[in-house]
Formats: structure tokens, C-alpha cells, sequence
């Protein structure tokens, strides 16, 4: 073999590893800097989304703790509004009830309503980097069981974000099935209300940019 054949060989490979390490800058640059334009814009802690945040909050539990008759009752969430209280009001939220929400080494989530489902970005601790991990929450109501599904962003992660969801769930809804299965958990869809009263999920819609939820309110 020539010299001029080892040379030309050597540059080939110099070229096809240049590429291939330049490939793989881009796919952590992806994985650790990249973020989608939903996820960028989706919340901030500015003077105003901390006020939308606290007024989102106040709302809900207005709302929820109104008397109210037999007839049914509801309201819609915009994921504005959501974001800003997810950023904003969490921490405060998670602190006053006494326990951490989310696991150690996740936090900032972000969601957003799609057709029928919700989509949820956390930012990660994975291998000494923070990266976005994109999840997909589905919600069923059959007919009076609240089934939450977690999938994405691996299956420890998934496993992991669904315990803190229903845990977070389960301080307001009551009846766990711990047998679910999979990625699965499956509540009673009540809130108990300090007076006695409950408040009863009996349907909810998720299209883009919002969630509609009716309820009923029953007197003890």
C-alpha cells in the first residue's frame, strides 16, 4: 500500500470522526440546551405571572369551597394560567402542605393541553447534566374512576413522576388503588372538603390551551 494510499485513508477517517463527533455535540446540545418553543414561552417568574399564579390559586380554592346547590358546576383552566401558578406557586404550595411535590434533582415543570392529553417538561438530573424530559399524562374518567398514565422520558423517570402526581393527588382525592398497573393509577375522583362536603369530578375535556372540568358539590 502507498503513502499516498495511507494518507488518503487517514484523512477519510479524520473527516467521517470529525462528523460523527460533531453529530454527537449536536444531540447533547439537544438534550441539554434545546428547549421547544412551547416549554420556553409556557411560564417565567416576572411581577405579573406570580400575580396570575396567586389569583389562579384563589380561584380554584374559591371555587371549590363555594356552596353551592345540586346542580352541576365548572370551570376552565387556561395553561397559562397553570404555568404561572407551576412556576410561581408550587414551591410555596408544596412547603405549606408539609412535603416536596416533586422528587430530588427534578423541577421547572411546564405542561401543555393538547387534543385529549397533557404534555409535561421537567428539567432532569442525568449523569452530572440537567436535560428536558418531555413526559404525556393521560387522564381517563370510567365512569367514577380517575385513571392518571405517565409515559416517556424513560420508564424509571415515568415510574418516578407518577408517584409524585398521585401522591400530590392523593392529599385531595381519596382511594389509591395501589394494584393498578403499569404506568397506571386509578383514585376516586372526591375532594373532601373540611365542613364535610364533597366535590366530585364528573367530567373534563383537554384541548389545546385548556382544561375544562365539571363538578357537583354534595352536602354531607
Amino acid at each position: 500500500m502507498s503513502v499516498g494510499t495511507d494518507r488518503r485513508r487517514s484523512r477519510i477517517v479524520a473527516v467521517v470522526g470529525t462528523l460523527l463527533l460533531l453529530l454527537v455535540l449536536l444531540v447533547v446540545y439537544r438534550l441539554v440546551v434545546h428547549r421547544p418553543a412551547w416549554w420556553v414561552a409556557a411560564g417565567d417568574s416576572s411581577s405579573l405571572a406570580q400575580a396570575r399564579g396567586v389569583a389562579t390559586e384563589n380561584a380554584v380554592v374559591r371555587e371549590l369551597t363555594r356552596v353551592r346547590g345540586p346542580e352541576s358546576w365548572g370551570f376552565v383552566l387556561g395553561e397559562e394560567d397553570v404555568n404561572a401558578w407551576l412556576v410561581n406557586r408550587l414551591e410555596p404550595w408544596s412547603r405549606s402542605q408539609g412535603r416536596q411535590v416533586l422528587p430530588e434533582g427534578i423541577g421547572d415543570p411546564r405542561i401543555r393541553f393538547a387534543d385529549g392529553w397533557i404534555e409535561l417538561g421537567v428539567m432532569a438530573e442525568q449523569g452530572g447534566a440537567e436535560i428536558l424530559v418531555l413526559l404525556r399524562i393521560d387522564a381517563t374518567l370510567d365512569p367514577d374512576r380517575l385513571r392518571i398514565d405517565v409515559s416517556g422520558g424513560g420508564d424509571g423517570l415515568a415510574s418516578v413522576l407518577t408517584s409524585a402526581l398521585i401522591d400530590a393527588f392523593a392529599s385531595e382525592l381519596e382511594g389509591v388503588d395501589e394494584s393498578a398497573s403499569g404506568m397506571g393509577s386509578i383514585l376516586e375522583p372526591i375532594v373532601e372538603l373540611t365542613d364535610g362536603r364533597r366535590v366530585i369530578i364528573e367530567d373534563f375535556e383537554i384541548v389545546p390551551g385548556e382544561l375544562a372540568v365539571r363538578f357537583r358539590t354534595e352536602r354531607p
